[in-house]
């Protein structure tokens, strides 16, 4: 197999061999840069929203299209999985999938072989937040095409998403070996044919003993009881945000901003603002990616002459130093109050998401290629813009730029750790 970050440490754990690049695969699980291999025949496995970009930028698959109705959106739904296929047969014709992306299929190749749909009920949704679910009703979740050309098997949904829905690793598992090439005669160990027979003595379990009565020791007082402690009150759920100055960023990062609220990662200026389009400073980053990632307080004393002791940040970036996440500046500094340039907030990004498995971006110069001021990226910062727009956490600014210098905001910055945090 080829594969990296998770699908990799999930196959790697399915006992599945890892090779050490794609000419010396069998199968490409979710890589990069394959067109080529994919044109010549090998067999590719695409699942989740940025897969299905990759897989779509080819151009290989006329027909193909995709949808996401948010990059956030997370669902289980009622399924209907094709009977007839070795992939999905050994689940229920009416089963149940999930996705953490809010994508589905809006159209398969010529000549694809349907897997997996959502059900058409109308209570097809079982849990997970995902507004906007009722348009995926009835839609294609997953497919194969395996013609004379290419050999693409395609699922919607996130089937390793942070290694968690284990039920779907059946699915990857049997779309790798339906697509493997078969091995041969020679190599297979089927035994001599020979059933095993059984001991003509059955085994019987000895007696055993019971043990002697002992005399009951004499009863001691029964203790007063102690108060009885009162139950604490159940935690109130995180409530929807009240902020009104997101008309301007809801199309793009309405979705993020509200996920990131919900689960203590991003505050407002105040009840009724975000201040979506404010810079954001390179501690007020820093503090969003480490609750996003949950990083345990560091415990490393810093040297950075401009970070107190007593700041609010100082745990954050701590904790950020000794995970491997950030360095200074530079002349003992770490500059904590500047706002934050995107490419420095692509080499953090890109050294969290390492810490998942120490990924590398498969054809760098293909993925800085996309952007027309690549030249104006640090050599140093390339490595990082390269990782995360190949997995889709990094897409420009929408003029076919990525203006490296620039300032990022909080709205930009929210959907960035937004999207870092449903990698597959």
């Amino acid at each position: 197999m080829s594969a990296t970050g998770v699908p990799a440490f999930v196959l790697r754990d399915l006992g599945f061999k890892i090779a050490a690049d794609q000419a010396g695969a069998d199968v490409l699980v979710n890589t990069t840069g394959s067109k080529a291999s994919i044109e010549a025949g090998k067999p590719f496995i695409a699942y989740g929203r940025s897969a299905m970009s990759t897989l779509k930028g080819t151009g290989l698959l006329p027909g193909f299209d995709f949808a996401t109705t948010g990059s956030t959106h997370e669902g289980l739904i009622k399924a209907v999985l094709n009977q007839d296929s070795v992939i999905t047969a050994p689940y229920q014709g009416n089963d149940y999938l999930y996705t953490q992306s809010g994508s589905y299929i809006k159209s398969v190749p010529e000549g694809a072989e349907i897997l997996a749909s959502a059900s058409s009920a109308e209570d097809f949704f079982i849990a997970g937040w995902w507004p906007g679910h009722e348009v995926v009703k009835g839609k294609v979740m997953g497919f194969k095409l395996a013609d004379k050309a290419l050999n693409v098997t395609v699922f919607a949904g996130e089937l390793t998403n942070k290694a968690h829905p284990q039920a779907q690793f059946r699915l990857l598992a049997n779309a790798i070996y339906a697509a493997a090439p078969a091995a041969a005669a020679a190599s297979m160990d089927d035994g001599n044919g020979e059933m095993p027979t059984s001991s003509s003595t059955p085994w019987t379990p000895a007696p055993t003993v019971t043990p002697a009565p002992v005399p009951s020791a004499t009863p001691s007082a029964t203790p007063a009881p102690s108060p009885s402690v009162q139950p604490s009150a159940s935690p109130t759920p995180a409530p929807a945000h009240s902020f009104r100055d997101l008309d301007s960023v809801s199309s793009w990062a309405g979705d993020a901003i509200a996920e990131l609220y919900a689960k203590g990662i991003i505050k407002g200026l105040d009840e009724n603002s975000f201040g979506p389009k404010k810079e954001v400073t390179r501690a007020e980053f820093l503090t969003m990616l480490v609750r996003a990632l949950n990083l345990p307080s560091g415990s490393a004393s810093l040297s950075f002459g401009d970070v107190n002791r007593n700041a609010w940040y100082y745990d954050a970036v701590a904790a950020a130093v000794q995970a491997g996440i950030v360095k200074g500046t530079g002349d003992g500094k770490f500059e904590p109050g500047r706002a934050i340039t995107r490419e420095e907030m692509a080499i953090m990004a890109a050294n969290a998401l390492k810490l998942a498995g120490g990924i590398a971006a498969a054809d760098a110069s293909a993925a800085l290629a996309a952007y027309k001021d690549s030249g104006k990226i640090a050599s140093y910062a390339k490595p990082s813009v390269a990782l995360l727009s190949e997995k889709g956490i990094l897409t420009g600014t929408g003029n076919g730029g990525f203006e490296p210098k620039g300032k990022a905001n909080r709205a930009q910055a929210a959907v960035i750790i937004s999207r870092l945090l449903h990698v597959s």
